[in-house]
């Protein structure tokens, strides 16, 4: 018997299923560490955008209402008194409404990040390893593709 012949029974028959029962759980269970850590951040940087833009737009329609409230305050026409009050009631109306908008979309935010996190979990959970061995190779499979191992000589 030759020395890879004798690699490949001891790989077939003794390291892998030692593999798959003790080391590949030990990777999975890392391996899914990695992706929570990249959905957490994705995650943070994504709402932390949302925050900041969100924020601007908000301060920037009340500033506006604000003008166009201080700008009634100043006016003796009393036309233009009404349009600057509707003025400033249309944005502080917009406002509030962006304020809704961006927290449904932190929620929905949070929905898609939770489904992502249980998808990658039940993936990586899922995952099919398997090696087989004929005469002249090696194949290991992971969830069907297979690829040839180099041969030892």
């Amino acid at each position: 018997m030759s020395i890879w012949s004798s690699v490949k029974v001891f790989l077939i028959e003794a390291f892998w299923p030692w593999f798959k029962a003790y080391a590949w759980p030990v990777i999975q269970k890392h391996l899914l560490e990695i992706i929570v850590f990249f959905v957490k951040t994705l995650k943070e940087k994504i709402i932390s955008g949302v925050n900041e833009t969100s924020e601007r737009q908000v301060n920037d329609f009340e500033k506006k209402a604000t003008d166009a409230e201080n700008l009634a305050m100043d006016s003796l026409d009393r036309d233009e008194i009404s349009r600057l009050k509707k003025e400033a009631q249309i944005w502080r109306e917009a406002a509030e409404r962006l304020k809704k908008d961006n927290k449904k979309l932190k929620k929905d935010l949070d929905e898609i990040f939770v489904q992502a996190h249980s998808d990658a979990v039940e993936t990586l959970e899922a995952i099919e390893l398997n090696l087989d061995t004929d005469e002249n190779s090696t194949i290991l499979s992971i969830d069907g593709n297979k690829s040839n191992l180099p041969r030892i000589e």
